[in-house]
């Protein structure tokens, strides 16, 4: 029991070795500070540049220059971050709430050195993530242990304080961002420099956070530098967007203030910026699409922008709070979707179906998009569409379900496949009907002779 375990817990006895920690990533790298690992407390730096930083500040016509500091994040999803894990025999089943399953059952398998056959995850249910749950956790490996040991089901749940310290978090971070621009609101350099911290560990502390900077607006000079540092603190884990809402933080506040420096709206001065290509990646490939100019337009007129902007309170004389309007930008680096994504889409004799994907649903209405699809091209209702989804054992690989990227991934396939079945079931009442192909149409619930429209045969006749 629960309280079995606690007790068992308090009668341990440790001895702990005391050392210095290394609490606050900003003096980490001081000459005196301890080290969390030997060889010094630098995770790694990474440096982008194009252009000519320093001749784009000589062309401006306004040098701003401003420091920003974000916060560590908790990860804190109403449902808490756990499993239950059983044997069989040497078969391991792990109910697990996760974003992946297929992405826990390779870990599992890799850390207990299993054959992935041997592990089974399923997760067709989970209460909040935001990237908290794209991988296995500590807590997965331990009920995995602790079942084998004991030969009974584990259920390994963590307490809402023990996943302040153990899901990770949005990383804490300090940032210099310099910026040009001439008095018509175009912009010529962006000098921007951060630190943050990924934790005692490589997990990707200051990942992503100069890639607005790099790319969202139009600027032909652009250096950035991100240093990782080590710290005695919990592991940084993707947590909606890695690394972008700090960046862009310090990018929109920077703006407003340029703006405010040439008299300029913001919105006039995002406008005068907007690129066609992807700055930040090599060859810089032009955008297919991009709605920012749009959303921008459209969003201002609908908001009653210019009128609204000059609405805000003045400073107030007790308190601190001020009611004002603001607009910013933004952009996401992935989400675009590919392969791999595998799944089967089955058409019963009654002429309902049912779609298998491995696919989890992380409370974004994966599912109900996925029957979406079917439902359009089978012309089927959706209520009569059964779906199977994230089981390692009964459903069709698939990668985690996080970074935007699940719509545009899985809908292709389930879509493929449904197009798939319908030539099927056109082939076969073709040869029911003594028809050529090419001479039926499928209506969604029969399949109908062009030329001969009495020649036809329901779905479920065929």
């Amino acid at each position: 029991t629960p309280y079995a375990a606690a007790d068992a817990l308090r009668a341990i006895d440790v001895s702990w070795a005391v050392e210095p920690p290394v609490s606050d990533f900003t003096g980490a790298l001081e000459p005196d500070a301890p080290h969390v690992h030997p060889g010094g407390n630098e995770v790694k730096t990474e440096r982008h540049e194009r252009g000519d930083v320093e001749e784009g500040f000589a062309q401006a016509d306004v040098v701003m220059e401003h420091t920003y500091t974000t916060p560590c994040e908790l990860h804190t999803p109403i449902e808490l971050h756990g499993c239950v894990a059983r044997w069989d025999g040497r078969d391991l089943t792990i109910w697990e709430s996760t974003q992946g399953v297929y992405a826990v059952q390779e870990k599992v398998a890799q850390t207990l050195g299993l054959p992935l056959s041997r592990v089974r995850v399923i997760g067709k249910y989970m209460g909040g993530a935001f990237g908290s749950k794209l991988r296995a956790g500590k807590y997965t490996i331990i009920a995995a242990l602790l079942a084998r040991k004991t030969g009974r089901p584990v259920k390994l749940f963590l307490s809402r304080e023990e996943t302040y310290l153990a899901a990770g978090n949005r990383p804490p971070s300090r940032m210099r961002l310099k910026a040009g621009a001439t008095k018509d609101g175009r912009l010529t350099a962006l000098d921007f420099q951060c630190t943050a911290t990924g934790g005692a560990y490589k997990a990707g502390g200051t990942a992503l956070i100069d890639w607005l900077i790099r790319d969202l607006y139009t600027c032909p000079n652009v250096r950035t530098e991100a240093t990782d540092i080590y710290i005695n603190a919990g592991p940084a884990r993707p947590f909606r967007a890695p690394g972008h809402p700090q960046g862009s933080f310090a990018l929109e506040q920077t703006l407003d203030a340029l703006a405010r420096k040439i008299d300029m709206d913001p919105v006039e001065l995002r406008l005068k910026n907007i690129p066609l290509v992807s700055q930040a990646r090599p060859g810089n490939p032009p955008y297919t699409s991009t709605g920012l100019r749009a959303c921008l337009e459209q969003g201002s007129e609908a908001f009653g922008w210019p009128k609204a902007s000059k609405k805000a309170d003045p400073p107030p004389t007790k308190g601190h709070t001020r009611r004002g309007v603001g607009v910013a930008s933004c952009q996401w680096v992935a989400g675009g979707g590919g392969p791999p994504s595998t799944v089967i889409v089955r058409m019963f004799a009654d002429g309902t179906v049912g779609l298998n994907m491995g696919a989890s649903d992380i409370g974004t209405g994966t599912k109900t998009v996925m029957a979406l699809v079917v439902a359009e091209e089978l012309g089927v209702r959706p209520e009569t569409i059964q779906i199977e989804n994230a089981d390692t054992g009964t459903t069709q690989y698939a990668t985690p379900s996080g970074g935007s990227k699940t719509v545009p991934t899985e809908s292709p396939a389930v879509r493929a496949a449904a197009i798939d079945l319908k030539q099927q079931l056109l082939k076969m009442a073709s040869k029911q009907l003594e028809a050529p192909l090419q001479e039926l149409t499928y209506t969604g619930r029969q399949i109908v002779s062009k030329s001969r429209p009495d020649k036809k045969v329901a779905l479920e006749n065929l």
